[in-house]
């Protein structure tokens, strides 16, 4: 007859088997969708390291409550003492004496609320729950099933049903293993845990070998192995956050045999929950995988922010006397690019907020769980921000803190700012470095990820034109291959990087236009002139670089009324308030613009709006009308005068009409075009709230929820449209024809910028000193040739000699004009001829 003793021997066998086949694997097959998220037995250690630390904490805060209690009775005994006579004293001494050894040997019992058993399923599912993120493990289970391989986010997606099923698959693999020669089980291996003695097993291996040498007692261990893997796939799947944990059933009989009664399935999901969401540090980051992983096609900015969530995470404490968690988070010294302090600390917070987030949500779904079986209670995360001069990975946080923003704010010029910034950041990179390692198709592999990313952010707010045309030009970029450049020798890997630099030139260009001429447009809108109150709609940065234009005499003299533009509202799963479009505008305005507090700000629900506006048409102050107008953003600004922005602009507008208030539009020519709208979803499900059972419970009743992303605005609600980088104020009695003029004006500049930025690298191409490369010319230095280059191209080329020789900087650089140009030109037209391929199947869509 088999003991407990000897089912736990097997139990520790099949656990030692499993582990080695999932690092054998994991090590024989590196290639995976592993380079989603840290997936790799890296992390399974540290899971199981965080087990370990929890249960300490447990038996620790067990100690803790058992001989405070004890403490108490100590002090009530010496009071006793104090009190009563002698006799009656040592009476009262022995009864405590019993009482206090009571105490003491039920505190002990209890320290191990966690048994054996327990402690090893939670160490299964360490090594188990995330094995279906590698190829070893995938592969098999897509074959097994006849289907192909999906795309590697599918297969995330999936990881957890794969985990399980071969988890289930090498369980079954491991009992065959045992039944066929009923081998020799590890007694070093499975003393190593101090779960139980070494003779103990030597014992429990000769018992196990002899009662299962006769084959019909095989099927018993069939079936305890089977009831091993059901506990591990239950655990394992109410450990994610998309079950509702409290509907994991509480306990679950092992097997008739084994003497410490039912499992706690869902405490140990609990405890399993709370240890994978803090396993998220350093310890959890490889650099060498990182290095291979972020060099695949499908290495998206997702993958990119958990790989670099666990790198900054540099230590996470639980300190359960403060009842709170501790996360220390590394972020580079200094800030960069065209931010300024205020923007660089706002990114760092947002990356703060994320992981407290993150983990915040895990932490409160289990923490009633935990606190009824005496584990210590987390009330508060708290983190704390170092900063590290000469961090590693600066230029992939820093990428890491655009796509935050990208994804925390719907402001679309913010999203047009992020995703130049990211690009010029890496041709900076790859010009400093010299191309050093990168072959033409790594370069090409940059721009397709860059194309990719958009296309993501796109699904999202698929009217962005101003990120189309982005999309347009560095898919045009990546379409050209032109070998003429062979002539003069040119890198293709350099040329292609120079277009990306036009880009961000060009761009860059455009704001300074725009910040420009904000100051200017003010004069031309008379709605301004004894303006009360301005309604505000929709955060845009445009619109507020035009109020900051007003005077602050004026100012004081006018209301600022901001409608909070509920569609855009974000909370966590925990019902923080994650962005709310009122409040960020507001906060600009007077932050960032620098609005005086004698300028009166106020924030109101939508559903004020008619009131608000009705009131400012029939109210008189010392009889004297209101005179409010409105001022939009555009996501497109339509040919036909039209706009497409977020939900709500066109209620708003439709209340304005009737109120005869004025809608004006601030928008630039990158905004302007033709877009074929269609209707999207923002937040779906979870716009309403992030209470999962109440959403689930919705759906039960066959109830649907709709967030429409955005409205069209006819031009027949719109009194005027401002295009701030032309300076021009558009309205109904001017033809609207007009606009059409505009809607390839920023591919026009780009071409513009093109040209006078690969002559500019033709000059540094020609310039590099092959011996010496610190010789080279600083960047700048480039364009600036490159642009003087161009001006004496299209100002001088017919008195220009055939072929010339131009010093810069003391560098001869021989090379025919007007064969650059006739090459330049060529180039320009067939990146042209892309754009508007591009731009004519849209149309044709």
């Amino acid at each position: 007859m088999l003991k407990s003793n000897d089912l736990f021997v097997i139990a520790l066998h099949c656990f030692n088997e499993l582990k080695k086949k999932v690092i054998a694997k994991s090590i024989e097959k590196k290639k995976g969708v592993g380079y989603f998220t840290p997936h790799d037995t890296t992390h399974y250690q540290g899971v199981k390291d965080t087990i370990d630390v929890l249960l300490k904490k447990q038996e620790g805060h067990r100690h803790a409550i058992s001989f405070g209690f004890i403490e108490e009775e100590m002090l009530k005994d010496l009071k006793v003492q104090n009190e009563e006579s002698d006799i009656e004293a040592k009476k009262e001494k022995i009864d405590f004496d019993r009482r206090v050894k009571n105490l003491i040997a039920h505190a002990v019992k209890e320290t191990f609320l966690i048994n054996k058993w327990e402690r090893l399923f939670l160490y299964f599912c360490a090594w188990s729950h995330d094995i279906g993120m590698l190829e070893a493990f995938y592969e098999p289970y897509y074959k097994g099933k006849g289907k192909e391989l999906p795309q590697p986010k599918e297969i995330r997606d999936q990881h957890d049903k794969i985990s399980n099923y071969m988890c289930k698959e090498i369980m079954y693999e491991i009992f065959c293993e045992i039944i066929s020669q009923i081998k020799d089980i590890n007694i070093q291996q499975c003393s190593d845990y101090n779960f139980i003695s070494e003779n103990e097993i030597f014992e429990s291996v000769e018992r196990i070998r002899q009662y299962f040498s006769a084959e019909e007692r095989q099927s018993e261990l069939k079936e305890f192995i089977r009831s091993l893997i059901y506990i591990i796939n239950l655990v394992s799947l109410y450990h994610r956050r998309a079950e509702n944990i409290a509907t994991c059933p509480k306990v679950r009989t092992l097997h008739k045999w084994v003497e410490s009664g039912p499992i706690r399935t869902q405490l140990l999901a609990a405890i399993f929950r709370l240890s994978d969401a803090l396993s998220v540090d350093r310890t959890r980051f490889h650099d060498r995988r990182f290095d291979e992983f972020r060099n695949y096609g499908n290495f998206d900015a997702e993958s990119r922010l958990h790989w670099i969530k666990s790198f900054v995470v540099s230590s996470i404490e639980l300190k359960d006397s403060e009842h709170e968690i501790e996360i220390q988070i590394d972020v580079p010294y200094q800030w960069r690019g065209d931010f300024e302090k205020k923007d660089w600390e706002e990114r760092i917070n947002n990356l703060a907020i994320f992981i407290k987030e993150d983990l915040n949500e895990d932490v409160i779904s289990v923490s009633k769980i935990l606190y009824e079986n005496n584990f210590p209670l987390f009330l508060d995360i708290k983190s704390i921000i170092h900063t590290i001069p000469t961090l590693e990975y600066e230029n992939e946080i820093w990428e890491v803190l655009n796509d935050l923003v990208v994804s925390s704010s719907p402001n679309t010029s913010r999203l047009i700012v992020s995703t130049i910034v990211e690009i010029e950041e890496h041709v900076k990179k790859m010009e400093e470095d010299n191309y050093a390692g990168k072959t033409e198709a790594e370069v090409q592999d940059y721009i397709e990820k860059n194309i990719n990313a958009i296309k993501e952010q796109l699904e999202k707010r698929p009217c962005h034109l101003g990120l189309i045309k982005i999309k347009n030009i560095l898919e045009a970029i990546s379409k050209y291959n032109n070998d003429s450049v062979d002539i003069l020798k040119i890198d293709k890997r350099y040329l292609k990087v120079v277009f990306l630099d036009a880009l961000v030139r060009t761009v860059k260009f455009q704001r300074q236009e725009t910040e420009k001429n904000a100051k200017n447009i003010i004069n031309e809108l008379q709605e301004i002139n004894g303006c009360t109150d301005i309604i505000l709609y929709g955060f845009s940065q445009l619109v507020s670089n035009v109020i900051r234009s007003i005077s602050e005499k004026t100012l004081q003299n006018i209301i600022i009324h901001i409608l909070e533009c509920r569609t855009k509202t974000t909370v966590s799963r925990t019902n923080r308030l994650i962005y709310h479009d009122g409040v960020r505008y507001a906060k600009y305005l007077r932050e960032e613009i620098g609005l005086a507090n004698e300028t009166l700000i106020k924030i109101y629900p939508d559903s004020y709006c008619g009131t608000l506006m009705s009131e400012m048409k029939n109210s008189f102050n010392n009889n004297v009308k209101k005179l409010p107008v409105v001022f939009f953003g555009a996501n497109a600004v339509n040919t036909d005068f039209s706009i497409v922005h977020s939900m709500g602009h066109l209620t708003v507008a439709e209340i304005a009409k009737k109120n005869i208030i004025p809608v004006i539009v601030i928008a630039d020519t990158m905004k302007v075009g033709k877009i074929n709208h269609s209707i999207s979803e923002r937040n779906k499900d979870y716009w309403l709230t992030n209470d999962r059972d109440f959403i689930n419970n919705l759906q039960m009743h066959k109830i649907g929820l709709s967030n429409p992303n955005e409205d069209v605005i006819s031009s027949d609600c719109i009194d005027k449209i401002v295009l701030i980088d032309q300076q021009k104020v558009i309205n109904h009695e001017m033809n609207k024809d007009c606009m059409i003029e505009y809607e390839n004006k920023f591919y026009e500049e780009y071409k513009v910028m093109l040209k006078k930025t690969v002559l500019a690298g033709l000059v540094r191409n020609r310039s590099i000193d092959k011996d010496n490369k610190n010789a080279q010319l600083e960047n700048d230095s480039f364009w600036l040739a490159g642009e003087e280059c161009y001006n004496r191209i299209e100002d001088e080329l017919h008195s220009v000699k055939h072929c010339e020789q131009i010093k810069i900087d003391g560098n001869d650089i021989a090379f025919c004009i007007s064969k650059m140009k006739s090459i330049v030109d060529n180039l320009v037209v067939e990146i042209d001829n892309n754009i508007q391929n591009k731009i004519n199947k849209k149309s044709a869509l």
